[in-house]
């Protein structure tokens, strides 16, 4: 009997060490519950973590779609530069890196329409998405004259786009979260596209674009 007491005590005491191992060593943090509300929608959101090739993860009855480059390209995915100022520190700190083809900027003082990169999210179908804020970690890398805007819209040709975002001081390797409140409604069947246009104001290399953590925020019911 004491021999059985002893074993049985031992077992308990290994569960009970591995549960704690377990506990300390999990460091990956909870995830939120998704919000409902009143009028019987449920908070859901895309996010595009762009610290790699991976792409979006969607919670709550969306789907992100593949992120669409035109006229751009990824470089590498690292922080702006060394160091970097986060504002505010996030989990993960790296970025996507997109330049322009070729490498050499011409000089601009306006975004190009038809350099952007695109990211979109649907609600699955029989379901109704309503966004209400779009948030990113932007900056710039190689220099400090690197600028960009942010438009949505919901048709395929982008002729009902709004710009939500305009960023035209960027110095470089600072990254700062931007946060832009939208009302956009995306039935089944429809898409909302999120575009980014950059440009930098003078001739030059080595000029990078550097995102990371976007997020399209609403409800969907």
């Amino acid at each position: 009997m004491k021999k059985g007491m002893t074993i049985f005590s031992l077992f308990v005491l290994g569960i009970f060490l591995l549960a704690g191992c377990n506990s300390a060593g999990d460091t990956k943090p909870q995830e939120k519950a998704l919000a409902t509300y009143a009028d019987g929608s449920t908070e859901a959101y895309a996010l595009y973590q762009l610290t790699d090739h991976n792409i979006g993860t969607a919670k709550g009855g969306v789907v992100a779609k593949e992120q669409n480059l035109v006229n751009v390209y990824v470089k590498n995915y690292a922080e702006p530069g060394a160091p970097t100022s986060w504002s505010p520190v996030p989990q993960v700190m790296s970025s996507q890196r997109l330049t322009i083809l070729g490498g050499t900027w011409p000089g601009e003082t306006a975004p190009d329409p038809e350099r952007y990169t695109e990211f979109a999210v649907s609600p699955i179908e029989g379901k109704t998405f309503t966004a209400d804020s779009i948030s990113v970690y932007g900056g710039g890398g190689g220099g400090n004259n690197m600028k960009f805007s942010i438009s949505i819209g919901t048709k395929d040709d982008f002729s009902d786009a709004v710009e939500i975002l305009k960023v035209t001081s960027n110095p470089k390797n600072t990254m700062k979260l931007y946060e832009a409140p939208v009302s956009a409604t995306v039935k089944s069947g429809e898409t909302l596209y999120i575009r980014f246009y950059p440009w930098y104001t003078d001739n030059a290399s080595g000029k990078y674009l550097c995102i990371s953590e976007l997020k399209i925020h609403g409800k969907i019911k």
